[in-house]
């Protein structure tokens, strides 16, 4: 578990994200590919946008991996220290550390 602690007006606040060691997974049958887009291009774009005097505005999307559809195959995780009861966990989507992660949130957004 990826956590990061910040300190806000009301108090400590944590956030935390949970990671799979999708490294140890074999990958070999799992499409993978998702649209990504290179330094250059954003170089490229932001300059375009500077040029015409456009304002460039970001959106970023909470848990974006937990949004993507079920996944069709099984994982099972062991859960982090601060959760471990003896049981563990089955996904149900994608989560980060997966590699068809960024594929599942990207089929997610494009058919909306």
């Amino acid at each position: 578990m990826d956590s990061d602690r910040k300190t806000k007006d009301d108090g400590l606040v944590i956030k935390a994200r949970l990671v799979a060691r999708g490294f140890e997974e074999d990958t070999t049958s799992l499409r993978k590919d998702s649209p990504t887009c290179s330094k250059e291009s954003v170089r490229l774009l932001v300059a375009f946008a500077s040029s015409k005097q456009w304002a460039c505005n970001t959106v970023d999307v909470k848990s974006a991996y937990l949004q993507g559809d079920k996944i069709e195959r099984e994982i099972f995780l062991k859960p982090p220290p601060e959760f471990n009861d003896g049981n563990l966990w089955k996904l149900k989507k994608t989560v980060y550390g997966l590699c068809d992660a960024a594929r599942a949130w990207y089929m997610r957004v494009k058919v909306l």
